[in-house]
């Protein structure tokens, strides 16, 4: 593909990317999940606030005073508006609804049908790796050409410089 069309393609799909962020605004809600701790319930005076920790960060989020809201505890999905210095809680997300991660499991936790796949796989890479190996010690013993095999060097002399010729052009053995 020509270069120039390929930057074209590349600075285009920059450009949607950067017009589609655009149109996300910050008060926007984001829907977060993961595990709950550190709760305190909302009052009729008094807000309220828990953490929702997730495999790469742990979000801090306040409770509107006056909110009915039962304990949180364990795994949820939240509906949060970003803000400063915490989240603002929205509501909550049931399993079904838009943004609704299922909790996954534990990163020590493999199932044993994964790790029989993890076997298998290495299984083939290891003789993957073995096949290509023996073809190359096979085809080693081949000059820098894959199609003739080097046994001798060949004399590319008009003559056979084997046999000494004199310079009369009579051979030692013949005379």
């Amino acid at each position: 593909m020509n270069l120039a069309l390929r930057v074209g393609i590349a600075f285009s799909v920059v450009a949607a990317a950067v017009l589609l962020g655009m149109g996300a605004q910050a008060a926007d809600p984001l829907v977060r999940c993961g595990t709950v701790s550190e709760f305190s319930a909302p009052t009729a005076n008094s807000a309220g606030s828990f953490v929702l920790t997730s495999a790469d960060t742990a979000v801090k989020a306040s409770v509107a005073a006056g909110t009915a809201m039962s304990a949180l505890a364990g795994y949820a999905c939240v509906e949060l508006n970003p803000g400063a210095p915490s989240a603002a809680f929205v509501g909550l997300v049931a399993p079904g609804q838009a943004g609704y991660v299922a909790q996954s499991l534990p990163s020590g936790a493999a199932s044993p049908l994964a790790k029989a796949g993890e076997a298998a796989t290495s299984l083939v890479l290891i003789a993957t790796a073995l096949v290509f190996f023996s073809i190359l010690v096979v085809f080693a013993s081949y000059g820098g050409r894959w199609g003739r095999r080097r046994v001798a060097v060949v004399d590319n002399r008009p003559y056979n410089s084997n046999i000494r010729q004199r310079p009369g052009g009579v051979r030692t053995s013949h005379r």
